[in-house]
């Protein structure tokens, strides 16, 4: 190829194509390929077994998947980027782009576009608005993030690899370089750049020690990295691979490969949206034995509890009033909910949904939790002048607990059960309380709202304004083990025990945030903006199945969001850079 014909990369062709059969994915850790010459992606199983993904494209270039297993192609020659969903179904995601090569994704789901006409990166979102994210730039070709989200771009005539910052604060990481082109991070934060003026692959260290890693080829393009290292050989048509060590073999051969993209294992997914009325919204509880979801209302009249089934997905309208803050009893599979405007709190047959008993309480309740070491539902009210009480009844009887109801001292928000000892916490105007569960007395605790807890290990998981706080729910008073300063004030809080996570609904970034249920430390990130949503309702976790339920707002109005945790099924080192 000649290689000062450098432009005829990038000769827009009108039209857009779109006539190629399109294959559903086969599974993580196949190789996809972006074929110019037959304007095809390919696609790669870890042996090398090639089959064609889709045809009809139009000078097909970057390559990049999200964590959801979607496919997005830079189309040069219809200045657009197509988006392929693990189905198989194609779609425009952004058009109007000026020669699109290279992509990447962050954390968020955000998808950055290194735009060769304007020499400008464009960012859009999961939703597909685009923006400007850097410009000045000369020829950008590659793009690559680092694991603390900084942008790596090549620019392939003016000889530089830029970084910018997540907030696009933009330095020279390396330059004096002859034609930059395709660039991947591996597993240890070494950045690896296909040069083509030299026919070499650069390895460059955090430290920005830049060495030859493998030399002799012709035209390198694109590069990808699973544990080994992939690249598209333009010149020769080849695929070459490429071990930690540099040795080199043929992969798999091409036509002129430009874009190379390793199938991610897929961490997290949505397998439901279930609309809600506003009338249940204020809270969620789960049966895992009888794999039911309860949504049910907040604290005013008018609520009603929504069952719905873990299988199908189909809902049962309680109707109006007829419940609050519903929780379940795990020993009888019975579920309660407090009836705010008939001053009671009833229990139903978790099978049948048949009322069992209302038990009156005089006052408002509007939240329940259930406590497994002493078999008791608790129930939170309003409507206590000032100090809303806190109610202890019996499971097994249904009969108000002696010693109950205990004066808050304000007014009543959140209450949790710790199911390992007993201990009920509460928050009353956003002070953090506990009732001992033998002597019902009530104190102030030192640390903020108690939002999760886990059983297995007695940690408890609390938010203090913008900190998450872990803590040690063993001892008396409880010990704080470590607080973790947050960018947001999470919305609700989950705990897998098996998987050991931690679930956080960020409303401000429309995510949520997993975190190491023991030393807090971020494991992933799901971004929910795609589906058109905010986290910034209540939250559950079904242990059994690996599942969060979510509750979110919408243009439409509230929704459970069934979220299905594969992390620990699942584990890859695929890059999803350029």
């Amino acid at each position: 190829m000649n290689k000062t014909a450098l432009n005829c990369l990038f000769v827009i062709v009108a039209g857009l194509e779109l006539a190629g059969p399109i294959s559903v994915f086969a599974s993580p850790g196949d190789l996809y390929e972006s074929d110019r010459g037959t304007n095809t992606i390919f696609r790669f199983t870890p042996g090398g077994t090639k089959s064609t993904f889709v045809t009809g494209l139009n000078a097909p270039i970057g390559l990049v998947f999200d964590g959801q297993g979607n496919l997005y192609e830079a189309d040069n020659g219809s200045n657009s980027i197509l988006k392929f969903t693990p189905a198989g179904t194609q779609s425009i995601f952004v058009s109007g782009l000026n020669a699109p090569t290279g992509l990447a994704i962050d954390a968020q789901g955000n998808v950055f576009e290194a735009d060769f006409g304007s020499g400008t990166i464009n960012k859009i979102t999961p939703t597909g608005i685009r923006s400007t994210f850097a410009s000045g730039l000369s020829a950008p070709m590659g793009l690559a993030f680092d694991s603390s989200g900084n942008l790596y771009a090549s620019d392939i005539t003016g000889n530089t690899i830029s970084k910018f910052t997540p907030a696009g604060v933009q330095s020279t990481f390396a330059s004096g370089l002859n034609g930059p082109n395709g660039l991947v991070f591996d597993g240890s934060g070494n950045l690896y750049e296909a040069e083509y003026g030299p026919d070499t692959i650069f390895k460059i260290t955090p430290a920005g020690t830049r060495t030859v890693f493998a030399s002799h080829l012709d035209y390198p393009f694109s590069l990808a990295f699973n544990g080994n290292l992939f690249e598209g050989d333009f010149g020769h048509g080849l695929i070459y691979k490429f071990t930690s060590g540099g040795a080199k073999s043929i992969f798999a051969s091409a036509n002129q490969p430009e874009g190379l993209a390793f199938e991610p294992p897929i961490q997290f997914r949505v397998v439901a949206t279930v609309p809600l009325p506003a009338t249940a919204n204020g809270a969620v509880a789960v049966n895992q034995a009888l794999n039911k979801i309860y949504a049910s209302g907040g604290p005013s009249s008018g609520q009603d509890v929504v069952v719905i089934d873990g299988t199908t997905f189909a809902t049962t309208d309680l109707g109006a009033g007829s419940g609050s803050g519903a929780n379940v009893d795990v020993k009888t599979d019975h579920y309660w909910a407090g009836t705010v405007s008939g001053g009671s709190v009833v229990v139903r047959d978790g099978k049948t949904n048949n009322l069992l008993a209302t038990v009156s309480l005089t006052n408002c309740p509007i939240s329940t939790t259930y406590d497994f070491a002493k078999n008791r539902i608790w129930v939170g009210a309003q409507c206590g002048n000032g100090s809303d009480p806190v109610f202890a009844i019996d499971a097994n009887t249904f009969q108000v607990i002696p010693g109950t109801p205990v004066p808050s001292g304000g007014v009543m928000g959140p209450i949790i059960a710790n199911g390992a000892n007993g201990r009920l916490y509460l928050a009353t105007g956003g002070v953090s309380k506990r009732i001992n569960p033998t002597n019902f007395q009530l104190t102030t605790n030192a640390f903020g709202t108690v939002m999760a807890i886990n059983t297995l290990t007695n940690k408890l998981y609390a938010s203090s304004g913008n900190n998450l706080q872990i803590i040690n729910g063993t001892p008396d008073p409880e010990t704080l083990v470590t607080t973790i300063a947050l960018s947001y004030s999470p919305a609700s809080i989950g705990v897998s025990p098996p998987l050991g996570h931690l679930y956080l609904a960020n409303p401000n970034a429309n995510c949520l945030e997993v975190r190491n249920s023991s030393t807090g430390a971020v494991i992933a990130t799901f971004p929910l903006s795609s589906f058109g949503v905010v986290p910034n309702g209540a939250m559950t976790v079904d242990s059994i199945r690996g599942r969060v339920y979510l509750i979110a707002s919408s243009g439409t109005g509230p929704v459970l969001l069934v979220i299905e945790d594969l992390t620990n099924a699942r584990n890859s080192s695929a890059n999803l850079g350029f």
